[in-house]
Formats: C-alpha cells, sequence, structure tokens
C-alpha cells in the first residue's frame, strides 16, 4: 500500500514543488489562461482592392517593369499552362472564358442578299442587322417603313437642304 501522507501536504509539512512535483494549482491541468496584454489600439483592417488595384514590380524577360496583379497572376498560369499542368489549364480556360475569349466567334462570308424593291437601302440593312435574313414579315417591314419615313419628315426639319425622299432607295 502506499502512504497518502507523502503525497498531501499538512498544515506542519509544506507541499514542496521539484522534480515530479509540480505546482497544486497546475497539477491535473488546471491552468487558468494567461491575462492578455492591452496592446493599445487595434490595428485598421487592410483595403484588400486598394491593394490589389496597384501595379506590382516584377520581373518579365529578363527586364524589371510594373504590371496589375490580376496580370502578373495570369503570367504566372500561363508560365504552368506551358508545363502541363492539367489543374492550371482548367483554371486558364476558365480565365479565357470569363474574358469572353471562348466565345464562339461569327464566321465573316460573302454573299449575296436579295432585297425587296420597295424598301430603301439604309433601311434595307437596319432590317437586315435586326430582324435577320428576308423573307420579312409584312407588318414588320410596314412598321420599319413608316418609322424611317417619320425620321425622314425630322431631318427636313432640321437639315431643309436635305431634298432625301422615301422613295428614294438611296442606291
Amino acid at each position: 500500500m502506499r502512504d497518502d501522507s507523502a503525497q498531501k501536504p499538512s498544515a506542519d509539512r509544506p507541499y514542496e514543488v521539484g522534480y515530479c512535483k509540480p505546482p497544486i494549482a497546475t497539477r491535473f491541468g488546471q491552468r487558468q489562461p494567461p491575462k492578455r496584454r492591452s496592446g493599445g489600439t487595434e490595428q485598421p483592417l487592410p483595403d484588400i482592392a486598394a491593394i490589389l488595384d496597384h501595379p506590382i514590380a516584377v520581373k518579365v524577360n529578363g527586364r524589371n517593369g510594373r504590371l496589375h496583379p490580376h496580370e502578373a497572376a495570369l503570367h504566372g498560369l500561363f508560365g504552368r499552362v506551358v508545363k502541363g499542368e492539367i489543374r492550371a489549364i482548367k483554371q486558364f480556360l476558365k480565365e479565357c472564358d470569363r474574358a469572353g475569349l471562348l466565345a464562339a466567334q461569327t464566321a465573316a462570308f460573302d454573299c449575296v442578299v436579295h432585297l425587296p424593291n420597295d424598301i430603301p437601302w439604309e433601311l434595307a440593312c437596319y432590317i437586315l442587322q435586326h430582324a435577320g435574313l428576308p423573307p420579312w414579315d409584312p407588318l414588320l417591314v410596314a412598321s420599319y417603313l413608316a418609322e424611317y419615313k417619320a425620321d425622314l419628315e425630322r431631318l427636313e426639319r432640321v437639315e431643309p437642304g436635305n431634298k432625301r425622299s422615301p422613295d428614294d432607295h438611296g442606291r
């Protein structure tokens, strides 16, 4: 059996702190949290948007220069793309898509469009841009033609020397 009198301090014999004898207050992990010192005023949070808006010093192709942080990040990302990192390639494609670089381009081709003879050239081009290739709905053409004639009348009032008539096809 163990002698418990060696473990517990008595009134006539004080507890001695030493090797394998920690202080009683902290002996079983019951420790008070450390006292916090008041550091005065708190530091203001940095303005991240302002930091990211200023150019940073970089070295590109052996020359020192300044780049926008986003552009510098894209240079680094492209370097990883060239090395063949799959994750970098995916991220680069996302950035290109976000910038609109991957949008399908409309093919430029030469073609002949037969326009109705009773529509002025400028009006036919306008309808072509907004409604697509003919044949057009007669109500659509009539509404555009009425608006076109009203515009010509307004121009005649502003510029009296303009002798353009709605029947002149501009050809």
